[in-house]
């Protein structure tokens, strides 16, 4: 999987396959989505836009920090980008 950035739906199997590591005692995912509304206003869908190098260096760096800052072996976040409607996941960390 090792991507960062995606138009394609996110896949938390192979998300979990991808960081799956027997010192670890639990796996945690966070997993963002569309919501209907923002500020008390309806939403129908959003699409998300990224300058995708800059982006996944963000997200290297940020799971980097997550590491040595906390002191775990895995850390992944990957983006979905491009339009996605309401209850689609636009984020797994």
């Amino acid at each position: 999987m090792t991507t960062w950035i995606t138009e394609e739906p996110l896949d938390l199997d192979a998300l979990i396959r991808e960081t799956e590591d027997v010192s670890c005692g639990a796996l945690v995912v966070f997993s963002g989505t569309v919501r209907e509304q923002n500020d008390g206003l309806p939403v129908s869908g959003m699409t998300y836009e990224a300058h995708v190098e800059l982006a996944t260096k963000v997200l290297q760096d940020l799971e980097a920090e997550v590491r040595q800052k906390f002191n775990v072996p895995q850390c992944r976040i990957v983006h979905r980008i491009g339009p996605l409607d309401l209850g689609e996941v636009s984020v797994y960390v």
